[in-house]
């Protein structure tokens, strides 16, 4: 049902109404990887996503009239930064609000209150919705930019995850370091994966200059990546998928690499619904049963810089019934664990 609404043109909003998805979050995953817009259970949550759609709306007519107006160079903070080789290289951001992408977001907040005033209830939970990016960016053990020039300058890493085909509307801020945690593409039943995997290379290519090493990771979306679980489609997609990179990225599956003394190990293993929920679902790349997983984790390194993972940890930034407890328990055994851990799902 869920596929027959989303071939529909123009394609409407996707919403599944039950208390049952919502109480189990297995359930409600199912339904988004079907191509759910949302799954909701209460008035007051499809009241918020009706208020959403709306300001949705009038800010693609917003941004069309512009394009019909003619293009305006919108600037945003340190995106296309000048850099002069003899000074400090990263631009200081003296504030959480002036980081590029809390910037954008409180610029487009006034920008969608100048038309639908400022008690739309989509208007209120932007601003909250801000505020909680401010403050959660606040309560970081480490800051999240440099807040004073150092020598030799640190690098910056710019981390993103879960694009499923809409890379091209992220604002990237400036980097040296671009990291993926997988899920490039969009596994909702009837797309066009090899599509959606070409395209995302060609958008690598597109931004290939802004950085000086791009580090991509599968999640459990990209079927086409698992030799394991889809050797056909496998087949035909990967080899000509690394071999298409641009020269400045490298894709990680139970491997590391290290830059400028940085030492990075990503993986996109994640947990196995078969096992866990005896349930199969089209977006199961990459799914490894309890020992597969202990195997795999065995072989983080010691002493690493970052970790990328598409699987968090269990019950770390995630749902309760989320994430993996083998992964967990190898980074709390750890003698010298990760000093980051970047993950999407």
């Amino acid at each position: 049902l869920i596929s027959l609404v989303k071939r529909l043109q123009p394609c409407p909003i996707m919403v599944v109404f039950s208390h049952t998805a919502c109480k189990y979050s297995g359930m409600a995953q199912a339904c988004t990887d079907a191509g759910a817009d949302a799954v909701v259970c209460s008035a007051e949550a499809l009241e918020r996503l009706i208020a959403s759609a709306e300001a949705g709306r009038v800010s693609f007519l917003h941004d069309m009239s512009e394009v019909d107006a003619g293009p305006e160079e919108v600037e945003v903070p340190g995106a296309d930064m000048e850099v002069d080789e003899s000074a400090f290289p990263l631009k200081i951001y003296k504030s959480v609000q002036e980081y590029p992408l809390v910037a954008l977001r409180t610029e487009q907040n006034l920008d969608l209150e100048h038309f639908l005033g400022p008690k739309h209830r989509a208007i209120v939970q932007l601003k909250e919705f801000t505020n909680d990016i401010i403050q959660m960016i606040e309560r970081l053990p480490h800051p999240l930019t440099v807040l004073t020039p150092a020598f030799p300058p640190p690098v910056r890493f710019v981390h993103i995850s879960d694009t499923h085909n809409h890379h091209k509307s992220i604002l990237l801020p400036p980097g040296e370091v671009l990291l993926h945690t997988g899920d490039l593409v969009g596994n909702y039943g009837d797309r066009d994966l090899f599509k959606h995997l070409a395209d995302f290379v060609s958008w690598l290519h597109k931004i290939s200059h802004r950085f000086k090493l791009m580090l991509v990771i599968a999640g459990n979306h990209d079927t086409i990546l698992d030799q394991s679980r889809y050797p056909r489609e496998a087949a035909k997609a990967k080899k000509p998928f690394l071999e298409s990179l641009p020269k400045n990225a490298r894709y990680l599956e139970n491997s590391g690499i290290e830059y400028e003394g940085v030492r990075i190990w990503g993986s996109p293993t994640v947990n196995s619904r078969e096992e866990t929920l005896g349930k199969r679902y089209l977006s199961n790349a990459f799914e490894r049963t309890r020992a597969e997983r202990q195997h795999i984790w065995a072989q983080i390194p010691e002493g690493l810089d970052v970790l990328m993972t598409h699987n968090p940890p269990h019950k770390i930034l995630c749902a309760q019934d989320c994430g993996c407890e083998l992964l967990l328990g190898r980074l709390i055994e750890m003698k010298s664990p990760p000093k980051f851990h970047c993950f999407g799902n």
